[in-house]
């Protein structure tokens, strides 16, 4: 980081961050935007993230809501987000709407670099500022993706996968930069134990405890919960003294649960669901688990998941199911793979975790010593190209 503060140091550049979210949002890609958003600022630049007027049921300051230092501006622009449209009508509206506002900002607003998720205002603005850096999060086949690609000046994408699918629809490779989503590894220096953490949290002392930390779904696919709890009501049929805990889970989803416990014979008192917390509370939820997992379903995910970090730094050991994206990431001396969508597989591997302490702490050692390569600011220096 002590070069890009270098570079800067005899006049400090400014870079706006164009983002269409809810902020605060109890989804991840504001955590995401928010700790780029303080990274870019402690490198050095002058930053200021522009976003839309959205309902929000959230009522809290960003920055406490993310646990992030107040070293960046925050704008608000105007967009049209009425409960009174049918939703697509609605979703179009407050795109465009939120895409003109922010161009105009942005063209009358001196900056050396803008950066975003939204490739439409990059696309407009392409034909007249420079400097643009567009973040891809999944893989887009649309008229403007192409466009927008081919028009900015480098593109930050959080997966080999997904550098692969721009190469292959034409993009140069060489304005690629391959991030990794990352960790603020800060908020997981707790110094209570296991124990005074369960205490504080109301969890059980005399149980192994298997943690899941996130929503059912997302972007329109399963983040597997369905075969977590099948394979944890086999795992229960081996190992008695075994709960599963889920984190964030909203009211529906906690109907769906309720479901599939019965529907897999899961005695609801072996379940432990957990509605939504603060992002600042994450780290005390994973930290009390002897074990977290992560399942996905198909082979072909692009994205970076943010509970990958979080769960490689809270230093407990990790199963997760064999996917290409996590194997960018980890292998076998970092976490525990299984095959995809078995879920004997997966509780079975559960069970040697948590049988195998041995085995456990080397999973969970070499995880912890290797997220300190995936933190924002390392991501930052990562995408500093970009300057």
């Amino acid at each position: 980081m002590r070069f890009l503060k270098k570079m800067i140091k005899e006049k400090q550049k400014s870079l706006l961050y164009i983002a269409n979210a809810r902020i605060p949002t109890e989804k991840a890609h504001g955590i995401q935007i928010m700790k780029m958003c303080e990274a870019f600022s402690e490198a050095g630049l002058d930053v200021e993230l522009v976003f839309p007027y959205r309902k929000n049921f959230l009522k809290e300051d960003p920055f406490k809501y993310y646990n992030v230092g107040q070293k960046f501006k925050l704008k608000q622009v105007f967009s049209i987000d009425s409960a009174l449209l049918g939703e697509t009508v609605r979703f179009y509206l407050q795109y465009i709407s939120f895409t003109l506002s922010s161009f105009f900002y942005a063209l009358f607003h001196k900056t050396d670099y803008i950066y975003s998720r939204s490739e439409l205002p990059l696309f407009l603005l392409s034909f007249i500022k420079k400097n643009l850096c567009w973040e891809i999060h999944t893989k887009n086949k649309t008229w403007i993706a192409r466009a927008t690609a081919k028009r900015v000046k480098k593109i930050v994408v959080i997966s080999g996968g997904l550098r692969e699918f721009l190469i292959n629809q034409g993009v140069s490779s060489e304005k690629i930069i391959v991030a990794h989503d990352g960790v603020d590894l800060k908020e997981f220096d707790i110094k209570k134990s296991k124990e005074e953490l369960r205490e504080e949290l109301g969890l059980p002392q005399d149980k192994k405890i298997v943690g899941y930390v996130g929503k059912m779904s997302g972007v329109g696919e399963s983040k597997g919960v369905e075969g977590i709890i099948e394979a944890f009501s086999l795992l229960n049929k081996k190992n008695e003294n075994t709960v599963l805990m889920l984190v964030g889970v909203n009211e529906n989803e906690k109907r769906e649960i309720d479901s599939l416990l019965h529907k897999f014979n899961v005695n609801k008192k072996s379940c432990i669901l957990i509605g939504h917390i603060l992002h600042i509370d994450v780290p005390k939820y994973l930290k009390v688990a002897n074990v977290l997992v992560m399942n996905y379903s198909s082979s072909e995910h692009f994205f970076s998941p943010l509970k990958l970090f979080e769960y490689m730094a809270s230093g407990v050991p990790i199963v997760t199911s064999d996917v290409e994206n996590i194997r960018e990431v980890l292998d076998e001396h970092d976490a525990c793979f299984v095959k995809i969508s078995d879920p004997k597989s997966l509780a079975n591997n559960l069970n040697k975790v948590l049988l195998d302490s041995q085995y456990a702490q080397s999973l969970s050692k070499s995880a912890r010593k290797k997220v300190e390569k995936y933190t924002w600011n390392e991501r930052v220096l990562k995408i500093s190209s970009v300057f």
